[in-house]
């Protein structure tokens, strides 16, 4: 409808109220720890060990991140790796994570 803004993930602020409480837990389920430390997965290693590896073999370019989230797949990028999210805390850690490959 002309003149009304319809909702997008981008603007919702639930959503970005949510990844800021959970910024610091957020990859506790992919690396296994916190909450998430106890959890029997078997085969999850290798599962999360592919996407990683992948990234980590892509080639040294200029990278625009969007929706960096906590740098999870983003710090095993190589280059110049501009990260773009909507929650501050989120990029926050990925800035950080990104400082101490340097």
């Amino acid at each position: 409808m002309a003149g009304m803004e319809s909702p997008s993930f981008a603007r919702d602020k639930a959503t970005l109220l949510y990844y800021e409480k959970r910024a610091r837990e957020y990859d506790d389920w992919y690396d296994g720890t916190g909450q998430f430390a106890r959890r029997d997965r078997p085969g999850w290693g290798a599962e999360i060990d592919r996407p990683v590896e992948f990234v980590k073999r892509l080639p040294v370019a200029r990278t625009l991140a969007i929706a960096c989230g906590s740098g999870f797949l983003t710090r095993h990028l190589h280059g110049v790796i501009v990260g773009l999210g909507q929650s501050r805390a989120m990029v926050a850690i990925t800035q950080a994570r990104s400082r101490a490959r340097q």
